[in-house]
C-alpha cells in the first residue's frame, strides 16, 4: 500500500514498462492493502482507497484494477471463544469502494483477498507447535472459527464435535453450496473421517472461494447457483 503513495511512482511505473516492453494498458493495477492496522475504521480507509484508485499514474488507462488486502488474523491465539466471528473488513470496505465508484463514476476495481489465511507466513518448529483444531467458516461479512484444543493431546475426533457446532449455525450455507460444505455435514452425522489440519484448510477454503464468488455475484445483480 505504501507504493501508492511514493512521489516517484511515475517514474518507476515508466521505467518498469519500458524494461518490460508493454504498455499501460496492457498491465493490470493491484492495489495491495496486506492486512493493514486500524481495518476496523473502515469509513477512514475507504477514502484512502478512493484516493489511491483515483489519483494513480494512468488511471483510467489499466487493463483492470484490483483491490486487495485481509483482514484475518495474523495469530488464531487471539480466538479465546468458540464459536467466534471475526469481521471480514476487507469486504465490507470492497461493498463500500463499489458504492463510491459507481455514484462517483469511477472504474469499479476487481476483489480479492488472501482466503482463510494471513499473509505474514511464520516459520515454526512442527516438533513442538501444538495447532488447536479449528474450522474457519466464511459468511456474509464474517468468518466463523469454530476451535478446540491441541490435537496432539486431544485428537481429531474433536472435528465432529466442530461440524455438529458449524452446521446448527443460521450461517451454515447447507450441504450443496459446495464441497466443502458437503464434507463439513459429512464429518458431522459421521459418514465423513474427521481428516487432519490439512482437510480443514483444504474444507474452508472450498467453502472461501464459492462464497466469495457467490457474494461478488450478488453484489453485481447476478445470480448464483453452487
Amino acid at each position: 500500500m505504501g507504493d501508492a503513495v511514493n512521489p516517484n511512482l511515475k517514474v518507476e511505473i515508466d521505467a518498469c514498462l519500458a524494461q518490460c516492453g508493454v504498455s499501460v494498458s496492457e498491465c493490470d493495477l493491484i492495489l495491495d492493502l496486506g492486512a493493514p492496522d486500524g481495518y476496523e475504521l473502515v469509513e477512514g480507509l475507504a477514502r484512502l482507497v478512493e484516493a489511491m484508485l483515483t489519483r494513480p499514474p494512468y488511471a483510467d488507462r489499466w487493463r483492470t484494477p484490483t483491490l486487495m488486502g485481509t483482514s484475518f488474523p495474523a495469530n488464531m491465539g487471539v480466538i479465546k471463544t468458540s464459536p467466534a466471528w471475526v469481521r471480514r473488513y476487507e469486504w465490507i470496505l470492497y461493498k463500500m469502494i463499489v458504492g463510491i465508484c459507481t455514484e462517483k463514476g469511477f472504474r469499479v476495481p476487481s476483489f480479492g483477498d488472501y482466503g482463510i489465511s494471513h499473509p505474514a507466513t511464520v516459520e515454526l518448529d512442527w516438533r513442538t507447535v501444538k495447532p488447536a483444531s479449528k474450522i474457519r467458516y466464511t459468511t456474509d461479512d464474517a468468518w466463523v472459527i469454530v476451535k478446540g484444543r491441541n490435537v496432539r493431546m486431544h485428537g481429531l475426533g474433536q472435528y465432529r464435535a466442530h461440524c455438529e457446532t458449524l452446521v446448527s449455525l443460521a450461517d451454515y450455507m447447507g450441504e450443496n453450496f459446495s464441497s466443502g460444505d458437503q464434507y463439513i455435514a459429512r464429518c458431522a452425522d459421521g459418514t465423513a473421517s474427521t481428516g487432519n489440519l490439512t482437510t480443514w484448510v483444504k474444507v474452508g477454503t472450498n467453502h472461501h472461494v464459492a462464497r466469495v464468488v457467490r457474494d461478488i455475484a450478488t453484489l453485481f445483480g447476478f445470480s448464483y447457483s453452487p
